[in-house]
């Protein structure tokens, strides 16, 4: 390998930096560091930090956030990785962290959202100081290694998203994060026959999202999804004081779901039925 070619650009330089891309696509990657390129290609780090600027001037890697690349798909050159797929930037950044997509990212990843969604949101074991991606802006919401394992599948790329009973579970504990209680109810009502209610009970359990399970199974009432309710609720012991349907929504009750403990402002009302 000519060093000194590579590094001034020659035509050797990008059939170099193309064999480059081919190994990880041949190994199924499609995403990498700046460490792993530079081990590939036995170059000094900014020898191989210019070599990966030209890529990404070339529009065949993206360079998601600092140290971390995407190898755009084909169909996609021109267009940020996160434009189309988020997993591909979130597995560049993140697939050497215990994490998972969620919240409203969740949510979209699903196609749970009726709106786009432009902010990525990520849970992390780990502390983390990149604020976008792709461009895009990041939202790291830290949880325990414990929490951050439950209910996360595999989205590809590298990158893991809460399941879907999960991303419900999130959606009716943090109406702040997705975007109000109108995001939760659409969801549910978009993906009501795919839910399990067994799997949603045991995360519930998991995490102590026992409220956010009642709140969902209050939306279904509501929403004409009695079965579903009654299943979510199965065996859960529902305390004598209620709680609100949006923790966000401070306006005065005006009616009680007693089978769930749950305490509905007559604005919640008009959103859950919509």
């Amino acid at each position: 390998m000519n060093k000194c070619n590579i590094e001034n650009g020659t035509p050797v330089a990008r059939k170099t930096s193309l064999d480059l891309l081919d190994s990880f696509v041949a190994s199924g990657r499609s995403t990498f560091t700046t460490a792993e390129a530079s081990r590939a290609l036995d170059l000094s780090r900014q020898a191989t930090v210019n070599l990966l600027g030209r890529l990404v001037a070339d529009g065949l890697v993206e360079r998601v956030s600092r140290g971390h690349y995407a190898i755009r798909p084909i169909g996609r050159l021109g267009t940020a990785a996160a434009a189309d797929e988020t997993a591909l930037a979130v597995g560049a950044a993140f697939s050497h962290r215990q994490h998972r997509m969620a919240y409203r990212s969740a949510l979209a990843h699903h196609g749970l959202t009726l709106h786009p969604t432009r902010a990525i949101q990520v849970a992390c074991a780990t502390q983390v100081r990149i604020s976008k991606l792709s461009g895009r802006s990041l939202r790291v919401v830290k949880e325990s290694p414990e929490l951050v394992e439950v209910g996360s599948t595999d989205a590809g790329h590298g990158a893991r998203v809460s399941d879907i009973e999960r991303g419900m579970l999130d959606a009716a504990r943090r109406t702040d994060l997705i975007g109000g209680l109108d995001v939760t109810a659409e969801a549910l009502g978009l993906c009501a026959s795919d839910l399990d209610s067994e799997t949603l009970r045991g995360h519930a359990r998991r995490i102590g999202a026992t409220p956010a399970l009642r709140r969902l199974a209050s939306i279904a009432r509501l929403r004409g999804l009695v079965a579903l309710a009654d299943e979510m609720l199965l065996g859960t012991v529902i305390p004598h004081t209620p709680i609100p349907a949006d923790p966000q929504e401070p306006s005065p009750p005006e009616w009680t779901d007693s089978a769930a403990g749950v305490v509905w402002s007559s604005t919640a009302l008009d959103v859950a039925r919509r």
